[in-house]
């Protein structure tokens, strides 16, 4: 499927400056510190980063599905036929 779409450039460009501004906001340190917080306000005495390394890793899992990623790549790519099977099935 790759090697079918148009302007790939434009994908990997996109993917690259997309995990520079999220590095450059330091997003996953900020999900880490909030995890910290949350595993102090609940006064839970686990050993190790193990809370709040799940707290960042949940919502990737859980959150994140296979028709989100491809849906965001294909709106970029402005073939919008993911979002609007969505969008249509609930009428």
């Amino acid at each position: 499927m790759a090697l079918n779409i148009p302007n790939i450039q434009i994908l990997i460009f996109s993917l690259i400056l997309g995990g520079l501004i999220g590095n450059l906001l330091e997003i996953e340190e900020k999900i880490l510190k909030f995890g910290e917080y949350l595993k102090r306000i609940m006064h839970l005495n686990e050993k190790g980063a193990t809370f709040a390394k799940g707290f960042l890793d949940a919502p990737v899992l859980f959150c994140i599905g296979p028709m989100t990623v491809v849906g965001s790549l294909e709106a970029g790519l402005c073939l919008f036929n993911i979002y609007l099977q969505k969008h249509f099935r609930w009428f």
